[in-house]
């Protein structure tokens, strides 16, 4: 029978180099390493034994994912790991936007001093102990987080803070903000960029060895799956009785269908909420009690098909599974549970939550009242970013407010609002140049939000909803 959890198989050369990496931290030697590769690659699981690791070399470490799924709040990698770093409440007061218990005003002194506040802070704290901090899935940071990531490059390379980050390369292109921060990091001595291929043959048949699933036409598994360990690890869990599936795709339904059923059918309404899950929504959103989603999420955590979280959260242990589920349900359905999963995370108390209210509104529309909402929600999320000095994320609400289809009146003082948070992108994103290399002049607001206007604003991202299918 099939183990639960893939081993980490054929990562020896990249272990041994992070070996080498920890013994230079705790010199006081830091730097970035970044991890590339694709979806189920093993880069997550790589960073999981280096913490191992670290742990192990007397090196503490703190781990932040950024959201797979839309809706998460603006640094919300760093919410999630500076708490596990900070421990004095002062500290805690000044990083307080950054733990997104206060406002402060807006202005690009502010994001300077809250940055350079959470720089001396990370310092002084890996002055008592080395720091190992992890920062995966940045192919989906906001950009106010990879601001403050550049932020802190400077000082890693005389410090022990050994920063870790991994990253799908497929979907950074060029113009996404971690495409800039690799260019101003590549040349630098502390960065280093390990790209993950798939497994060879031999490292594929010694992971069915070590899963327990010998199969007879290992190599054409190999083929079919490109090495990829996620992906080979599906198809070896099916066994070698009905052979290889076609696709992973089939091979995740197929391993999805040996759930319980009611394990299965909460699962499919888990995915409308993202990759990470709140049990306490999830019970709203399905209708049962507590203590039966608890009971029902259980087989799904004992097939590996979830992992519980700190704080009791629940995630799904690879976004592709979360896809699967969420493209199960027919449009009409899929609307109606974002509309539902609103008022639950609305009457749960957590209104402040803006960003994820938003995303789900967004999402609707088609409901009564539903296109008025997407846009009160997208404006408040938008003007709480503001508020946070996160200006990106605010660029990027205001913006869908106004593709969302807001009145004629409200679209020249949104437009105005968006241009005003695009002019503010402080400490990280450095000044615009002009062509002869010297400091361009920025366009003012107003200028930035009447061309918006003439345009059509063109720089307003639709929302895009998954392809839907019946149920099977």
């Amino acid at each position: 029978m099939a183990g639960s959890t893939p081993a980490l198989v054929g990562r020896e050369a990249e272990l041994a180099g992070f070996a080498a990496r920890l013994e230079s931290l705790r010199a006081g030697r830091g730097g970035l390493v970044l991890l590339s590769g694709e979806a189920g690659i093993g880069k997550s699981r790589l960073a999981e034994t280096v913490v191992e690791l670290a742990a192990g070399a007397g090196v503490r470490a703190a781990f932040g994912r950024c959201q797979e799924t839309e809706g998460a709040p603006p640094f919300w990698p760093w919410m999630q790991l500076l708490p596990a770093v900070v421990g004095s409440e002062p500290d805690l007061e000044r990083l307080a936007p950054l733990l997104r218990s206060k406002d402060v005003d807006a202005d690009g002194a502010d994001r300077f001093q809250l940055f350079d506040a959470a720089t001396t802070v990370l310092v002084r704290e890996a002055g008592k102990r080395p720091l190992v901090i992890v920062l995966d899935d940045l192919h989906r940071a906001d950009e106010a987080s990879l601001a403050l990531l550049r932020f802190v490059l400077p000082v890693l390379r005389r410090t022990p803070i050994l920063v870790l980050g991994a990253y799908r390369p497929t979907e950074v292109p060029a113009r996404h903000p971690l495409s800039r921060l690799l260019g101003e990091a590549s040349g630098d001595l502390a960065f280093e960029l390990v790209e993950l291929g798939g497994l060879t043959l031999a490292q594929s048949a010694e992971l069915a060895r070590r899963m327990r699933s010998p199969v007879p036409d290992l190599a054409d598994v190999h083929d079919l799956t490109g090495g990829n360990p996620f992906y080979l690890a599906e198809v070896l869990r099916m066994g070698p009785a009905r052979g290889v599936p076609p696709t992973v795709e089939l091979a995740i339904r197929a391993r999805l269908d040996r759930l319980p059923a009611g394990t299965r059918e909460l699962l499919a309404v888990a995915a409308v909420l993202g990759r990470d899950v709140d049990p306490v929504v999830l019970a709203v959103l399905a209708g049962r009690d507590e203590l039966a989603v608890a009971r029902d999420l259980a087989p799904a955590v004992d097939a590996g098909v979830m992992s519980r979280q700190e704080g009791g959260a629940h995630r799904f242990d690879h976004i592709l599974v979360q896809q699967v589920l969420y493209q199960e349900w027919p449009a009409p359905d899929v609307t109606r549970l974002h509309d539902h999963a609103v008022e639950a995370i609305a009457g749960l108390g957590h209104s402040d939550d803006d960003s994820r209210l938003a995303h789900h509104a967004a999402r609707a529309t088609a409901v009564g009242g539903g296109r008025a909402r997407a846009v009160e929600l997208a404006v408040r999320a938008a003007r709480n970013a503001v508020r946070r000095l996160a200006h990106e994320e605010a660029s990027d609400w205001f913006g869908r407010a106004v593709g969302l289809g807001v009145p004629a009146a409200d679209r020249p003082g949104l437009l105005l609002e968006r241009g005003t948070s695009a002019a503010r992108p402080g400490p990280g994103r450095g000044a615009r140049r002009s062509p002869c290399g010297r400091p361009g002049r920025r366009r003012p607001p107003r200028a930035v939000a009447a061309g918006l206007h003439r345009r059509g604003d063109p720089g307003a991202r639709p929302t895009v909803r998954p392809p839907s299918r019946d149920r099977r």
